[in-house]
């Protein structure tokens, strides 16, 4: 079984502090990033990540790091 996370449970932290958190929780093996309406889009840039690929494909490299 894996057990993933719906990071908004961390939505007062920032991206980065939000993934080394749940890096540092070791049976964590998937996220779920809220992505807009409820609960809000706190790690994820939707309207940026659509328009720009480059901070698109950086955003996905630092998830997948």
């Amino acid at each position: 079984m894996k057990l993933g996370l719906f990071t908004p449970v961390f939505g007062k932290l920032g991206v980065k502090e939000m993934l080394a958190k749940v890096k540092s929780l070791e049976k964590i093996k998937a996220i779920e990033l809220g992505t807009g309406s409820w609960p809000g889009s706190d790690h994820v840039n939707v309207d940026l990540y659509l328009k720009d690929k480059n901070k698109a494909r950086e955003f996905r490299q630092m998830i997948a790091d």
